[in-house]
């Protein structure tokens, strides 16, 4: 991924050339945390939907009680 977004050319404008070298230099420092083949072979969750359903569901209950 990080070789494509470094192969892909910027057009002139000044905006653009900097979200391009913020996304690749991003991209860059934390491509060591994007193993992600090995993370499921570990069996580890990848993506938020589990937190955010335990978060609701934690919240949610807590807040709902009798006299909050």
């Amino acid at each position: 991924m990080l070789e494509r977004l470094r192969s892909l050319p910027p057009d002139g404008r000044e905006a653009v050339r900097k979200a391009h070298a913020e996304v690749t230099g991003y991209t860059k420092n934390h491509v060591h945390r994007m193993d992600y083949p090995a993370y499921r072979a570990e069996g580890w969750a990848i993506g938020a939907g589990p937190i955010d359903s335990a978060c609701k569901t934690v919240i949610g209950k807590r807040m709902k009680n009798g006299g909050m």
